[in-house]
């Protein structure tokens, strides 16, 4: 009887684990096979529509009307008396797509490429560098790759030591955060991971909300523990007025802040967040898909002036649960001032709009970035990670190694930018100094002397931008 068991037993384990692979296989397949004709449709209908307007914008900008074709557009020159030079209007074609140059409706057109997208009701990334990646993959890395490197193998990453000065965990700085609010202040401090506090004129900025030692602070004895603490207490920040949260995962969203933080704040959160803060009690929450903004004002703020939030598109992923995986979406959030126009009889203009991009967490994709820099660059500061991307193999896809971090900062038109997701938690391969180590190298081998590019700055400190 026993024999028999043990095979029913062994003979049930493989069956169901078969099941189990071949479905999800199946499942990877079908969806990827979806999403890979969405990109090339998305790429040819916006390849369309871009050459079907790129005469008529270029004759609507040289103050000429048009029937609405692109030959029409070239008949209507010619009895206008102009001649529709190809060196002039390829010039003017290419200032077309600059950042700062663009039109509402080339932004438009972007922003249909880059669109979300779910199928079998999961989101998936519909950008040309993805490609879908299983547990099992997960499961080689952690279960193969790991303990052949960690016994046989050479190391993969060289040993590398961080300046000390960037080891040390400082205060940030009170008086500086504590002060009176000015038109035009923006100051940056560094929380640790993805957690940034952020002065902008009278508004007070959190992201991606995380001061618990560890990552599950509901379990105190589950997950990474902190490698250093966080600078501060949340309850010792000057009162916050929103926080902008980028996606679900727990080194990025933390139960204990949420709870602390409650109603007392606006939180933008990307689709499919929202009910899970409502679980904690939390129903002051804005939900945006990517490209959606919500606009709104403070008591304190001038008249005529408002703030203005949108969801930007990332290549990541998103889950708490393991069951809930990509049920709720992922995002970069943007930040900026928007200022009524001055009435004619006025003869002060309003001043220079300031503005934020929290990129979250995100593999580095070229078209989708210098896409949201020709929507919303310049940008007056930006945090973007640089960490958790070893091995290469398997996590660049989803978090982008220091390279890539520094063309999404050239990309956006990143005015300042800071190097975050780094020497927090140790979630990856690679040491976790190595980060800083590779951006100076990147910075270096790519000849960029400006220092305000991917600045590394030591947790807690506080940086006075303007």
């Amino acid at each position: 009887m026993a024999p028999l068991l043990r095979t029913y037993i062994t003979r049930t384990v493989l069956t169901a684990s078969l099941v189990y692979t071949s479905g999800w296989a199946a499942y990877y397949i079908y969806t990827d096979t979806r999403r890979r004709l969405y990109i090339s449709s998305r790429t040819k209908e916006f390849e369309r529509k871009v050459a079907a307007t790129s005469s008529s914008s270029y004759l609507h900008r040289k103050g000429l009307r048009t029937n609405g074709t692109a030959a029409g557009a070239e008949e209507e020159e010619k009895q206008n008396g102009h001649d529709l030079e190809l060196g002039e209007k390829d010039a003017d074609e290419g200032d077309r797509w600059k950042i700062g140059h663009l039109s509402e409706e080339d932004k438009e057109l972007l922003k249909e490429r880059w669109a979300s997208l779910k199928i079998a009701g999961r989101y998936v990334n519909p950008f040309f560098e993805w490609r879908e990646q299983g547990a099992w993959e997960w499961a080689f890395w952690k279960l193969v790759q790991s303990p052949l490197e960690a016994f046989f193998l050479a190391p993969a990453y060289p040993t590398t030591e961080i300046p000390q000065e960037l080891q040390e965990v400082v205060q940030p700085d009170w008086k500086v955060l504590r002060g009176p609010s000015r038109e035009g202040r923006l100051n940056y401090t560094w929380i640790g991971q993805s957690t940034s506090f952020i002065q902008m004129s009278e508004l007070n900025i959190l992201t991606d909300p995380v001061f618990s030692d560890r990552t599950l602070a509901h379990h105190p004895f589950y997950g990474p523990q902190r490698l250093r603490p966080a600078p501060c207490e949340l309850s010792e920040l000057p009162p916050i007025d929103v926080v902008l949260v980028s996606h679900n995962h727990f080194d990025h969203l933390d139960i204990a802040a949420v709870r602390e933080l409650g109603n007392s704040v606006r939180w933008f959160v990307p689709l499919g967040v929202k009910e899970w803060f409502t679980e904690q009690g939390v129903q002051n929450v804005i939900e945006l898909d990517w490209w959606q903004s919500s606009s709104f004002t403070l008591p304190t703020s001038n008249p005529g002036k408002s703030f203005r939030v949108t969801a930007t598109p990332a290549m990541h992923w998103s889950g708490r649960i393991g069951i809930d995986t990509n049920t709720s979406l992922w995002a970069g959030m943007h930040l900026e001032e928007v200022f009524a126009p001055s009435s004619p009889s006025s003869t002060t203009p309003p001043p220079a709009p300031l503005s934020l991009f929290h990129a979250g967490d995100t593999g580095y994709s070229k078209a989708l970035f210098k896409s949201i820099g020709q929507v919303f660059g310049p940008i007056s500061l930006a945090a973007i990670p640089i960490g958790s991307y070893g091995p290469s193999w398997h996590l660049h896809l989803h978090h982008t190694d220091p390279e890539g971090a520094i063309r999404i900062a050239l990309d956006v038109g990143a005015r300042a930018s800071y190097g975050v997701h780094w020497g927090t938690w140790i979630m990856s391969d690679e040491p976790p100094t190595l980060a800083p180590q590779d951006v100076w190298r990147a910075k270096e081998e790519m000849r960029l002397k400006d220092e305000d590019l991917l600045r590394i700055v030591n947790v807690g400190r506080t940086v006075e931008l303007s």
